[in-house]
């Protein structure tokens, strides 16, 4: 028996590595391996549920720090979800409801589509218990938020960093993403499962719940430098009014390089270890300017959010200083 229930264990372990499972979906895998037998001892079956408890228990966890990692201050929704001016809300954006937020009947949510408008919901019907499940009445204005003034042009990091940058890009605000190859980048990088829509696209979404915003960067892949930078990156430069490629040998800094209020701006980081100069000539060619924010070398995540928060704080100044 305790062999048994050991090998239970191995097998709902290995099983959980590699698929979400719900309760239903994980008795439906265990009835269909044969795990379950209807007249096994009361104890294995028993041990069985406790297992199945604590799996379950571990996968929602991890579900809720893949999904959950910052605030919600918007509940963010699709437009397919939307029938009429209802939408019947289940999961996590029920249960934030729920538990954090505490929403009863008549209560007023901040709400947004994705894409779309923002607006607001009023609570019409609520369960409060697992499975949980709120249905609202929305309104959404006809008023689309403004794109963000900044595209990010990013060298493949390591994947747990590029996990970070995702969402921390999209609650600062960026309009695209792009991200390239370098010669600093290892090539295993891009076997990433991170690199795949349905992987990145709830980071971005989760940064947008942080920084109530609803327009979701778009996010653009060239595994290879050189076809990027001779053909693609030169048709796009003329959306920009201005190019900055950060550097820290460079001895620029943002008032030399931005003396007028930028429209919209491409800004470039390197990877770990920054550009070679192979690639600094080529952005160069393709007009991009170098600059630094200082002699500290940062991690590629860490220089994201500065680079960015200085851009911004900069393209704010010039605005104000323009209309005084």
């Amino acid at each position: 028996m305790a062999e048994d229930c050991e090998a239970l264990t191995r097998s709902v372990r290995q099983h959980f590595k590699s698929s979400r499972l719900d309760w239903q979906s994980f008795l439906r895998y265990m009835f269909q391996a044969g795990t379950f037998d209807h007249n096994a001892d009361r104890l294995f079956w028993k041990h069985a549920i406790h297992i199945l408890r604590i799996q379950c228990a571990l996968h929602i966890c991890e579900g809720r720090q893949r999904f959950y990692g910052g605030a919600m201050n918007i509940i963010l929704v699709e437009k397919q979800e939307v029938q009429g001016d209802r939408v019947h809300l289940l999961g996590r954006r029920a249960e934030h409801m729920i538990k954090v937020l505490h929403v009863q009947i008549g209560d007023t949510v901040r709400m947004g589509l994705i894409d779309g408008p923002k607006g607001s919901g009023v609570v019409l019907s609520l369960r409060t218990r697992f499975p949980f499940q709120v249905e609202l009445q929305t309104h959404f204005s006809d008023i689309l938020p403004e794109r963000p003034p900044i595209d990010l042009l990013l060298a493949l990091p390591r994947p747990i960093m590029l996990k970070r940058i995702f969402s921390q890009a999209a609650a600062l605000g960026v309009g695209s993403i792009f991200v390239i190859h370098a010669q600093r980048v290892e090539k295993s990088f891009w076997n990433a499962t991170l690199l795949g829509e349905a992987e990145y696209r709830p980071l971005l979404v989760q940064g947008l719940e942080q920084a109530v915003d609803t327009r979701v960067p778009e996010v653009c892949m060239y595994q290879r430098f050189k076809p990027f930078i001779e053909d693609i990156l030169p048709s796009r430069c003329s959306h920009y009014s201005h190019l900055l490629i950060a550097h820290p040998a460079s001895s620029a800094f943002l008032p030399t390089v931005i003396t007028t209020l930028p429209e919209r701006i491409l800004l470039a980081v390197g990877p770990e270890g920054g550009w070679v100069d192979y690639e600094l000539e080529r952005f160069a060619e393709c007009g991009f300017v170098p600059f630094t924010i200082g002699e500290r070398i940062l991690k590629v995540d860490t220089a994201v959010v500065a680079i960015h928060s200085r851009v911004m704080a900069y393209r704010h100044f010039l605005a104000s200083a323009g209309e005084s």
